[in-house]
């Protein structure tokens, strides 16, 4: 499933425990139920193609944060 790929290689560190289930037989399409358990190794940082969006400003300009920065 797409949606298995992206958090798990989107999301750092891993995140364990994530479940996914389409539920289908809506008029619509199917929903999308997603359970997220509480994490111990937070915080998590969500990337895409390599890059995140939190960044740091200092009195020398801005650098993108990694997630030891963050925590």
């Amino acid at each position: 499933m797409r949606m298995s790929n992206l958090m798990r290689d989107g999301i750092e560190p891993r995140h364990q425990g994530v479940e996914i289930d389409a539920i289908g037989n809506y008029e619509i399409g199917p929903v999308v139920d997603v359970f997220i358990p509480p994490s111990w190794d937070a915080p998590h940082m969500v990337s895409k193609d390599g890059h995140s969006k939190f960044y740091v400003r200092h009195s020398g300009g801005r650098h993108q944060m990694d997630r030891s920065e963050i925590k």
